[in-house]
């Protein structure tokens, strides 16, 4: 399964932002996310020219917030959203992991999207849901203060044994 997003679903902003989103409903609830890849296909210019891809990465190969492992850098490095110290990148993955007070684990990053037609998401991830929780990942124009696109969910009980990978 891919994740193509096309300009005639989703009008492509410059400075776009990716959302994933952990609606943990228990302080049980637990969530890796690791090599998250955006590829972007952008119009040629002069048009008579190929078109160009552009690929942003993230491998989580070390505990910082901003690497950049793709051919092109993201715009800024990994945002926790109010979610109060509850995602950490470590051992090689993103981790949002429930709370006691049942809120979401919110993490965004920026991704320069000018001249796109479409783009593919890509991640892999494993949770361990006791409760009914859900993973959401979402796009929106930075400026912008409302999550327009919806790309992916999957809500539930249930644990991975090994990781998924969305492609």
């Amino acid at each position: 399964e891919s994740i193509l997003i096309d300009k005639t679903d989703y009008t492509f902003p410059t400075n776009m932002k990716i959302r994933f989103m952990a609606d943990a409903s228990s302080d049980q609830d637990d969530v890796y996310i690791d090599e998250i890849v955006v590829t972007a296909t952008t119009t040629p210019l002069p048009p008579s020219s190929p078109y160009a891809t552009h690929t942003v990465r993230d491998e989580f190969n070390n505990d910082n917030w901003d690497n950049n492992d793709g051919d092109t850098d993201w715009l800024a490095p990994w945002a926790d959203f109010l979610s109060a110290g509850d995602i950490d990148i470590e051992n090689g993955a993103m981790q949002m992991y429930g709370t006691v007070d049942y809120s979401s684990s919110r993490v965004s990053r920026s991704i320069y999207m000018k001249d796109a037609i479409t783009a593919t998401l890509s991640f892999n991830y494993q949770r361990n849901f006791v409760s009914n929780s859900l993973i959401r990942v979402s796009l929106h124009e930075s400026q912008g203060s409302f999550w327009l696109y919806q790309v992916y969910e999957i809500q539930g009980t249930g644990a991975d044994t090994i990781p998924q990978q969305v492609t």
